[in-house]
């Protein structure tokens, strides 16, 4: 049986990995905007469908991103779904 750890301040350990992974995410996308070995729109996008779960702000700027890039965003969910369901096992 999995516990959650609570955190100071009230916030699971879950919820704290999910933010350190998605904001970093975001940074590197942002990064490899830039540099040309980086897929950066692909980066920001996996940041985005993290934190989304997590904020309303990030949630809105997913759906600017399903709406503009629709083909890529079913790509990122169904790569978190898989991410998802591993660690769910």
């Amino acid at each position: 049986m999995r516990r959650n750890v609570i955190l100071p301040f009230g916030v699971t350990m879950k919820r704290m990995v999910t933010l350190i992974v998605g904001w970093f995410c975001i940074g590197l996308g942002v990064v490899g905007l830039f540099l040309p070995f980086l897929q950066g729109l692909v980066l920001i996008g996996c940041g985005l469908l993290l934190l989304s779960k997590e904020s309303e702000v990030m949630k809105r700027l997913g759906n600017q991103f399903k709406a503009r890039y629709p083909e890529q965003y079913e790509r990122f969910t169904l790569w978190r779904n898989r991410l998802i369901s591993r660690f769910k096992k």
